[in-house]
């Protein structure tokens, strides 16, 4: 199997366990704010319809990237890299996708096109919060530093 098409297959198993896990691949898949952070999304070198479901891999930990960065969706899946995979996914079967800061904020991301509210400490106010200004023209002034 691919990386990929493990993605899609572990994304679907939690899925099947945990419908928030599938609330999340549809959020990802029916986006155009989606991004996935791994050089093939970049270069184009990743199916889109893969996105969603490498995304969950990724945020949940059951797959992740090679120390060059890359994540080779179209690559083979080890032996090893199966068992260590699978120990993974029995423990994400436990948890629900907000357990996992990654599958958070990438949910945060395809809604909004940030991650601003899952990596900081940015509250939202009466004001509204970021996804009021994303996409807006807006004008910044700066003060005079005293």
């Amino acid at each position: 199997m691919t990386r990929g098409e493990m993605s899609r297959w572990l994304a679907n198993g939690l899925a099947h366990a945990n419908a928030d896990y599938g609330k999340a691949i549809e959020e990802m898949a029916n986006s155009s704010l989606t991004i996935i952070p791994i050089p093939e999304f970049y270069s184009g070198g990743v199916n889109k319809k893969d996105l969603p479901y490498i995304g969950v891999a990724l945020g949940t930990g059951l797959l992740s990237g090679y120390e060059d960065f890359t994540f080779k969706p179209n690559g083979n899946t080890t032996r090893a890299e199966v068992a260590t995979i699978l120990i993974r996914f029995m423990d994400a079967m436990k948890k629900a996708p907000a357990d996992f800061t990654g599958v958070k904020e990438l949910r945060e991301v395809a809604s909004t096109g940030t991650n601003i509210l899952t990596m900081s400490s940015f509250e939202k106010t009466k004001y509204g919060g970021y996804e009021d200004v994303l996409g807006k023209p807006h004008k910044i002034t700066l003060g005079l530093l005293q």
